[in-house]
Formats: structure tokens, sequence, C-alpha cells
């Protein structure tokens, strides 16, 4: 499993998924809730994203069944590019490659 060191700050999260289309929902975490929610189109994937700011655990639901697609332990996806934007999102990486 790939390994990373900690959580993307949380404005930087919502900045990043912005940029890339999603839309930003705080409404629950604004209300005091540990979950913020980001729903669109990730690489072309209609994905609803439920997202837990106090552990950094998600959850990723097809966007138009509403099922369950994957978590932040889907082992199985970590080859899916989709599925790795969406780590390199929510987590820093344990190190970078320099050139």
């Amino acid at each position: 499993m790939k390994k990373f060191k900690g959580m993307t700050r949380l404005d930087d999260i919502f900045v990043l998924m912005k940029n890339k289309g999603m839309e930003v929902d705080t409404t629950d975490f604004d209300k005091g809730d540990d979950w913020c929610f980001f729903k669109g189109a990730w690489n072309h994937l209609p994905l609803t994203i439920a997202y837990n700011t106090a552990n950094g655990r998600f959850v990723v639901y097809n966007g138009f069944t509403g099922k369950q697609m994957a978590t932040e332990s889907s082992e199985n996806l970590e080859n899916e590019e989709w599925y790795s934007e969406l780590l390199n999102t929510f987590y820093v990486a344990w190190w970078k490659r320099v050139y």
C-alpha cells in the first residue's frame, strides 16, 4: 500500500477539489460535523465522496447509483489513476522524487 505522512490541509483539499470541477459541500461540517462531501465528475467518473476531516478517512460512491466503490483502504484500486489522484489529494506523500 502506498505510504503517506499525513493529511493535506483541509483548505488545500477544498481548492484542489474545486480546481478538479468538484462541488464542495460543507453543510454538515459547518454545523460541527466531521464530514464534508465532494460531488461531480472526477476523471470523468461521476462520484460522490464523503471525507472525514478528523481522521482523513473517505468513502467513494458512484454518483449515479449511490453504490460504494472505494475507501481509503482500497488497495486493489491503487493502480487506477482516479484513485491514485484521490489519495494524492487527501494525503501528503511520504516522499517526493526530486529531479
